[in-house]
């Protein structure tokens, strides 16, 4: 999408995730619509015509401007961030596949995103055994130098969390990072 990462602006901020949260727009569209008119604004702005084009076969109202700074600012007082996927603390290694997220939200330190990374997930009504295991195989694949990703439930996810708290942990919720 962009070959030189740079961080947003708070208006720019305001615009990309309003054009994130339209409806009907996932990430290969969002990127399509960046690169065709060169900015969340601009994409915005065309958001009518190209509704028209497509015949009201998609609804495309992009969220007010205040419910967006609202949510902004609520998860900045969660102690949280945007990072979208122009921001230079973007994962590396996500903005590679086919279609990354736009938008990640983020709690804690950004520079984990970019360090090795492995995924634990297991089940969340695992025996003690097996959320012992996890937890084990997480500290020993952390102290190797990976960052541990899981899911935050219950069970091997929390169990990898907490073997891997000592070395780096990341949590991936769909949820929002207020929602556990």
């Amino acid at each position: 999408m962009e070959d030189n990462p740079t961080q947003l602006s708070d208006t720019e901020q305001v615009d990309w995730l309003r054009l994130v949260r339209t409806p009907s727009i996932g990430p290969r569209t969002y990127i399509e619509l960046i690169e065709r008119y060169g900015s969340p604004a601009a994409a915005i702005t065309e958001l009518p015509e190209i509704a028209q084009r497509a015949r009201g076969k998609r609804r495309l109202v992009a969220p007010p401007e205040a419910d967006i700074r609202a949510e902004l600012s609520r998860l900045d007082a969660a102690g949280g961030r945007m990072i979208a996927l122009s921001d230079p603390d973007y994962p590396a290694a996500l903005a590679v596949i086919a279609d990354p997220p736009p938008a990640l939200f983020l709690r804690g330190y950004s520079t984990l995103l970019n360090n090795p990374t492995i995924a634990i997930v297991g089940a969340r009504n695992a025996s003690t055994n097996g959320k012992r295991f996890a937890q084990e195989i997480a500290a020993g694949l952390g102290n190797a130098g990976y960052v541990i990703v899981s899911g935050l439930a219950r069970g091997v996810d929390g169990a990898a969390h907490l073997g891997a708290l000592a070395t780096g942990t990341i949590a991936a919720v769909a949820g929002g990072i207020d929602v556990v």
